[in-house]
């Protein structure tokens, strides 16, 4: 009977451990020499890919026995609750070891660039950076930059259990437990509009648009993924969850659910009631700066009115406007009304459309100069001229705002293309014929 020895090898490869138990006897044969030899190569090879160490058919026979954990619940509780409070310790010293260092730097920042410490904002902080640093790299990430330890390090979650191990949330095992919260919160708020609604039509005690509240949601525009995880202090899905091939239920785009369910709501008829809500994940839109400056109105000692005169032009028509506030609506345009002035209908509506958006219709005075002929070209020239004048006499959000949204402050300077030569205009061709 022939004896067997039996030897463990050990092969480690990119913090990949597998034990393999081989049997070694006295006479192997060539045959078995270069089987094993195969499969030791290609277990290196797999390893140094980064691939998990395959098992071999002898290492699945010998496993290696579990420790049981005999402790209680109640022992295991305690211990995830002071593993926590250990790691929430780390986390605040090595923040304020950084915030140390980020005031000194700040402060030594602020004297190479000969400026007061005690004023050294953040804006000047990345304006100093970008000059002693300047950096052609494409990648704002890459870029150098000296910010607060608190935008720059991830914020460390709070205990979410009690002293009994169980979930603070109702949600706990949803993954997402705070973006579920918002979105069990929307739909309730839908069904409460579609509950009132059905309630006011059941009764039919008041008609529910007569005293309708309309949202202006020109000026804010919907959070972006970024703001609504820094929101919700939360990571939401925003692509395709599961193998490659996977079906349609699989796919799970939790940002652009939530934007159809608020979508939904604002566009109910009482969404005014859930104004609260709405605007808590609306964030105001980023105008373009405005380089043109606007005077400020001056006062009129004998009649106490604010008035400001402004120029507009369109093509070869010029307009000069003076806007005076308060006022009974009267419209004067070269000692005319406006219906002597502009007969088409067209006409008077471009000129009225400043004033039914900053809602001063009927409570200004307009009176204007034009030089120039045509219809459309001096109506677009008064336009311009009293939309510049509203930006100066109303408050920012009445006035400039809305009009910058609407496009009223923008000057249009296309003009004529000139005719060509053997066309009949422009660009247009003349009938081309066969013969």
């Amino acid at each position: 009977m022939r004896t067997q020895q039996t030897h463990t090898y050990i092969f480690s490869s990119r913090n990949t451990l597998t034990t393999s138990i081989l049997t070694e006897r006295t006479n192997f044969s060539l045959v078995e020499i270069m089987g094993l030899s195969l499969h030791l190569f290609r277990f290196h090879q797999l390893t140094l890919r980064g691939f998990p160490a395959l098992p071999t058919a002898c290492s699945a026979a010998y496993t290696v026995p579990s420790i049981p954990d005999t402790r209680s619940k109640s022992a295991k509780i305690q211990s995830s609750i002071k593993l926590y409070l250990k790691r929430i310790h780390n986390y605040e010293s090595m923040i304020e070891t950084e915030r140390e260092d980020f005031e000194r730097g700040r402060k030594y920042l602020a004297q190479i660039m000969g400026e007061d410490p005690s004023t050294f904002n953040q804006e000047k902080i990345d304006q100093s950076i970008t000059y002693l640093f300047p950096s052609g790299l494409f990648s704002p990430k890459a870029r150098p930059k000296l910010k607060p330890p608190e935008e720059i390090f991830p914020k460390e979650k709070e205990l979410q259990c009690d002293s009994a191990g169980r979930p603070l949330h109702s949600l706990f095992y949803t993954r997402y437990p705070h973006f579920y919260s918002v979105m069990n919160e929307a739909a309730y708020q839908l069904e409460a509009l579609k509950e009132d609604w059905d309630t006011i039509y059941i009764n039919k005690s008041q008609n529910p648009l007569k005293n309708r509240k309309d949202l202006v949601l020109v000026t804010t525009e919907w959070f972006t993924k970024a703001q609504l995880e820094e929101a919700i202090g939360e990571s939401v899905l925003d692509e395709q969850v599961g193998s490659s091939v996977c079906l349609l239920h699989d796919f799970i785009f939790q940002y652009d659910q939530w934007l159809v369910l608020m979508n939904r709501i604002v566009s109910h008829p009482l969404a005014h009631s859930a104004e609260k809500f709405i605007f808590q994940y609306r964030a105001r839109q980023i105008q373009v700066v405005d380089a043109e400056k606007y005077p400020d109105p001056e006062l009129d000692p004998v009649t106490q009115q604010k008035f400001i005169t402004s120029y507009g032009q369109k093509r070869r028509c010029f307009a000069e406007v003076c806007v005076r506030i308060p006022g009974t609506g009267v419209v004067d345009i070269d000692g005319k009304n406006l219906l002597e002035a502009f007969p088409l209908m067209g006409n008077r509506e471009q000129i009225m459309f400043p004033l039914h958006v900053t809602g001063t219709l009927g409570k200004v005075d307009i009176k204007a100069k034009l030089s120039g002929e045509g219809t459309s070209s001096p109506a677009n020239a008064v336009r311009l001229a009293i939309s510049r004048c509203l930006a100066s006499l109303l408050p920012d959000q009445q006035g400039r705002q809305r009009l910058l949204v609407s496009g009223l402050l923008t000057q249009d300077d296309r003009f004529a293309e000139r005719k060509k030569p053997g066309q009949k205009k422009a660009r247009k061709k003349p009938i081309w014929k066969a013969r």
